[in-house]
């Protein structure tokens, strides 16, 4: 009996580990990608012993501190060279292992169709990400480290789940498996530091089997709750100050956070469920506080938690208990601390490699309550039959969505074709394509990266770079170049070439360029604030005024608008209506030292100094090289010296 048991563990196990490798096989033949080259291709610490050394002893070394994973890359390159087959293998190697472990922790759990649940981990699209993008090494090794830490602490303290073994009774046993769980947990640590709130999944776990936690099994967890706060507050200050995870970009207040949060949950419980329109970067949100529909995120997350504990005495406690765990495992990726892909968006797939197995097994097991519940054989069979299903058509989604990652060009290309607004894909698909000399396509992307972001200044020196290189530096083309990449006679198209001829001070036709663009995107400011500058640059102030005020109407907090109406309204000495204007962009682009220095000027003329230095003074703190806002400075206070003497 115990032989034929542990025959169909092996069965199952070795079940899951096949459909792992069969589903990720094509992956074998990609090449590296994105970051791949600071993790592995250009990374020097791999060389040589002594990188091997500094990965350890000197943070900074790598992109992050994760000295297993690197130890690992490490490996692999003095074993095999820089074969890109490998590290994908390994990778693969892992989320079969990571399946097999999710299946055992499921089952020590006592949780039904525990198999089911780990082959909906195994062949889910989410996942794709972490295992065919070889950069996210870090995910797959720690969730493995976990997962055994956990499985040990399951096996040590709870005793209460169904078909599993009572926990060791020698103190010397008890103490090996304590101490072997805490050393894994360490190395989870070491491979990425996300997997902090394992301890807090665990309590959830006791609380969830035995009804209540005893202060042995709190004190017990002293050391991982101490593991994980050096673990978190060394990633959070390499993310910083190494990183670079700082800066208006990242300048978020808590409600701001608290609405990122909400809205995070359900976008990643909504891509579990419904794993549709995959992309590698999604947009990133626009957060407005006063926006009641944004707050309806984090209230029904707090109603699901409500109802859930309401019910807890009817349905179980199971169901609070997944969801809570889901969130705690979500909670470092929530945007309540900052972390640097927060710069291009709010979420992506890899941040819920782990925490997806809580929901994933809430839904199975509350899909066989239901079957349970119907006790008939024939819909049992049946609803056994649906999972099978949607298993089948979740690998097939799987194969699909690890096209994307063969090479660079097929990623950027793949997230530009579903979310056009990438300032980053934009900029990065023309890095790679100034590589190749295909250089018309890669000015148009490096135009779309700084029109969508001009606060990226690497966009700016790429296209300088490339000018440079093809000795190209009349943009008379321009126009020309953008049609082998854009649609012909799209808004995008008649906007870049409107710029264009404005380079090119050929005014009449940029008109006519940037009138076109509104007609085929009549809702947009962009159109009517180019044309507004169009005509200032002409002198022609009725006009910019007309085309200005037409833009904030469309979009009221249109910074450039605002600033520019206030830049021709101190020319026409209408001071008032300039600080209104100059004051509402600065609400919108706090960061911009023009503006500052546009309101200096205002305060000067209305005769209000003391403002007018505070203004400059902003500007320098902003732009330390404004050498007209120190002049101006010097003047106010040679004004108020020879005002003083006078006195």
């Amino acid at each position: 009996m115990q032989q034929n048991a542990t025959m169909r563990k092996v069965i199952g196990a070795a079940t899951l580990a096949a459909i792992v490798i069969l589903l990720y096989l094509p992956s074998i033949h990609h090449s590296f990608i994105w970051d791949d080259d600071y993790y592995v291709t250009h990374n020097t610490a791999l060389k040589d012993t002594v990188g091997l050394k500094k990965i350890w002893i000197s943070p900074g070394t790598t992109p992050q501190y994760y000295p297993l994973v690197f130890t690992s890359f490490w490996l692999e390159y003095h074993l095999f060279g820089l074969n890109p087959a490998v590290f994908h293998a390994t990778n693969i190697i892992l989320h079969a292992i990571n399946t097999v472990l999710v299946w055992m922790v499921l089952s020590q759990l006592g949780v039904p169709w525990a198999w089911m649940a780990a082959a909906v981990f195994a062949v889910h699209p989410v996942n794709a990400e972490s295992v065919a993008w070889i950069s996210e090494r870090k995910n797959l090794m720690s969730c493995l480290f976990v997962l055994l830490s956990l499985w040990l602490l399951i096996r040590l303290y709870i005793r209460t789940v169904p078909g599993t073994t009572e926990p060791t009774k020698t103190v010397k046993k008890r103490w090996i498996i304590y101490l072997t769980a805490l050393i894994l947990f360490a190395f989870a640590m070491l491979s990425k530091s996300v997997t902090c709130v394992m301890p807090a999944v665990f309590l959830i776990i006791v609380w969830w089997k035995e009804n209540r936690l005893t202060l042995k099994k709190f004190l017990s967890l002293i050391p991982f709750f101490a593991t994980s706060l050096v673990a978190a507050v060394n990633t959070i200050m390499i993310e910083k100050a190494h990183v670079g995870a700082h800066g208006f970009e990242w300048d978020f207040s808590f409600p701001e956070r608290l609405l990122i949060a909400g809205r995070a949950l359900w976008f990643y419980a909504h891509k579990l469920i419904f794993p549709a329109n995959i992309i590698f970067v999604y947009p990133r949100w626009h957060i407005d506080i006063s926006s009641w529909w944004q707050w309806l995120y984090p209230v029904l997350a707090l109603l699901v938690f409500a109802t859930l504990w309401a019910l807890k005495n009817r349905i179980g406690k199971g169901p609070f208990a997944g969801v809570a765990i889901f969130v705690v495992a979500l909670m470092p990726a929530l945007g309540f601390i900052n972390y640097f892909p927060m710069r291009f968006s709010f979420v992506a797939d890899h941040f819920q490699y782990m925490a997806q197995i809580a929901l994933i097994a809430l839904i199975i097991s509350g899909t066989h309550r239901i079957a349970e519940l119907i006790s008939h054989n024939s819909l049992n069979k049946a609803t056994f039959i649906a999972c099978a299903v949607v298993i089948l058509l979740l690998g097939g989604r799987t194969l699909a969505e690890q096209e994307k990652y063969e090479n660079l060009y097929t990623l950027w290309t793949d997230t530009l074709a579903k979310n056009p607004a990438c300032w980053m894909a934009h900029n990065n698909l023309g890095v790679l394509l100034a590589k190749n000399g295909i250089f018309r396509q890669a000015g148009a992307h490096y135009l779309e990266t700084i029109r969508l972001n001009p606060y990226f200044a690497q966009a700016r020196q790429n296209l300088a770079k490339m000018r440079k290189h093809v000795k190209r530096l009349n943009t008379a083309d321009l126009p020309y170049q953008q049609m082998s990449y854009t649609t012909p006679h799209s808004a995008w198209f008649y906007d870049i070439a409107g710029d264009a001829m404005t380079k090119l001070k050929r005014y009449v036709w940029a008109e006519w360029f940037y009138k076109k663009a509104i007609n085929k995107a009549p809702g947009t400011a962009t159109g009517f604030y180019k044309l507004g500058n169009l005509a200032n640059h002409q002198n022609k102030f009725k006009k910019a005024i007309k085309y200005y005020r037409k833009a904030i109407q469309l979009q009221p907090l249109h910074a450039g608008a605002h600033r520019a109406l206030g830049k021709i309204y101190i020319r026409l000495g209408k001071y008032n209506d300039a600080l209104r204007h100059i004051t509402t962009a600065l609400k919108t682009d706090p960061f911009s030292a023009r503006a500052y220095h546009d309101l200096g000027l205002v305060y000067r003329h209305i005769g209000k100094p003391d403002m007018a230095t505070n203004a400059y003074g902003m500007a320098l703190s902003i732009n330390h090289f404004d050498s007209l806002a120190r002049a101006a400075m010097s003047e106010i206070a040679k004004q108020k010296t020879k005002n003083a003497k006078k006195r």
